[in-house]
């Protein structure tokens, strides 16, 4: 008996209810965890205070450091998401459930010495932001470590969309290892504590007390 092979229409109604599924599974993990939000406690006196922001856009945040002629943004995220602009269904859902490779972005803010300065000069959108007080020495180490990552990487790509040079990072991305959660890192390196999942970006600022 001869085995007929599925037709294309019914290869492509199963892909769009693979799509579909895996959709409404996203959704109910991200609803699931809606409630983790995570507070940062900054350091309680610092010595040599400068100020550092956290930019909550809706997905994923960023962090404001300032630079010596300047403001520096760094973010990091899926490299096919971020650095190429692939955008779709397939790609998001990749990006979040397969770790792939990642990429550490910075934008460079020139005579930027504010957050309201910096935002006049940003292309992409911000939904909150979160100011923070810390070690100037300590700001300056993290932001001297990541620009050594510019200065010694051999391939760059600037994606307009979110106004950012990226470079490829060795660290794999997925959902549980994200842009937020890598921000978290970044603000530890700074003497804050994150209590909470800093899985999604609705950071908070707890008493340092």
């Amino acid at each position: 008996m001869r085995i007929r092979a599925p037709s294309l229409e019914w290869r492509l109604t199963r892909s769009r209810a693979l799509v579909t599924l895996g959709c409404l599974f996203v959704l109910f993990t991200v609803f699931a965890l809606a409630g983790c939000s995570a507070r940062i406690v900054p350091p309680a006196e610092p010595l040599d205070p400068v100020s550092v922001w956290v930019l909550d856009h809706g997905r994923h945040s960023s962090l404001l450091l300032p630079a010596e002629d300047g403001i520096n943004r760094y973010s990091w995220g899926d490299w096919q998401w971020y650095a190429e602009g692939v955008t779709g269904i397939t790609s998001g859902l990749k990006a979040l459930f397969v770790p792939s490779p990642s990429a550490l972005g910075r934008q460079h803010l020139p005579e930027a010495t504010d957050l309201k300065t910096a935002l006049s000069r940003m292309s992409v959108g911000v939904a909150a932001s979160t100011e923070l007080r810390v070690e100037a020495e300590a700001a300056r180490r993290l932001r001297t470590s990541l620009d050594a990552r510019f200065d010694d990487a051999t391939q760059r790509r600037y994606n307009p969309d979110y106004d950012l040079l990226f470079i490829a990072d060795p660290r794999p991305y997925s959902l549980g290892d994200n842009s937020n959660r890598r921000v978290g890192e970044w603000l530890t390196e700074l003497g804050c504590e994150i209590r909470g999942n800093p899985l999604l970006s609705g950071w908070r600022l707890a008493d340092p007390r």
